[in-house]
């Protein structure tokens, strides 16, 4: 496996991953809160990061600090948007075409094979939930760590008022003849049990203190700072099991 370094990348992406990370110190509203060490990794990985709002992936170039390109699904976007993927670095995937996952699966070998980093949102979309910690994970990120021999490096992010908490898990590998059910299902309590860890950070309040009304709240403020995406057609993309 092709080491991933500074001649593998090119100058202008790493200037460009510079100045995002810089950026985010002015234009976002959230204070990062990074709460352990990202492991390290002898060869390139696949970070598979929780997604729950529009700040995602700026925040998880913030926290990672390494180039990766990053996987998003075909919707409505900002110019501004599709121009920073592009100068990024992206692959765009129809979830709903199987013939399109497997090119992008392709693509993504392909970008892991030359030394790269990559950035999945293994939900598939953004979970809005007012109780899963998680959503069922596409399956697409073991087949693509497995076959390309690079690890998963698990990444939670949780958002409370104007602060970020991000923290990194274990690499996963997957082995040949590792059975796919169970690493996604391993995956998946990975990924939940770090956003547990985080919540019980905060201080415990009784049911009776609860606003019922809070994450409701939040949900319709998250959607409103994004009123290009198609909620609608983003909760259909949710992976039946």
């Amino acid at each position: 496996m092709e080491q991933l370094s500074k001649s593998v990348i090119s100058r202008p992406i790493r200037m460009f991953h510079a100045a995002i990370r810089a950026l985010i110190k002015f234009q976002s509203k959230y204070c990062l809160h990074i709460l352990n060490v990202q492991p390290k990794a002898k060869t390139n990985v696949i970070y598979a990061v929780n997604h729950s709002c529009k700040d995602d992936f700026p925040l998880t170039c913030a926290a990672v600090g390494r180039h990766m390109y990053v996987l998003v699904g075909r919707q409505h976007l900002r110019l501004i948007d599709r121009i920073g993927f592009c100068l990024n670095g992206v692959i765009y995937v129809d979830r709903k075409d199987k013939a399109n996952r497997k090119t992008a699966i392709s693509k993504m070998k392909s970008l892991l094979g030359k030394g790269y980093n990559l950035c999945i949102y293994p939900e598939g979309t953004w979970n809005l939930a007012a109780s899963k910690p998680m959503l069922p994970l596409y399956w697409g990120i073991i087949t693509i760590a497995g076959e390309a021999k690079v690890p998963i490096v698990p990444v939670i992010m949780e958002y409370r008022g104007e602060d970020c908490y991000v923290k990194f898990g274990l690499p996963m590998y997957i082995r040949e003849n590792d059975d796919k059910k169970d690493k996604i299902n391993e995956l998946t309590d990975s990924m939940a049990t770090m956003k547990w860890e985080i919540w019980e950070m905060f201080p415990v309040v009784s049911r009776g203190s609860i606003d019922k009304d809070e994450w409701t709240r939040e949900v319709k403020r998250r959607l409103e700072e994004y009123p290009w995406l198609d909620y609608e057609y983003e909760k259909s993309c949710v992976l039946k099991i």
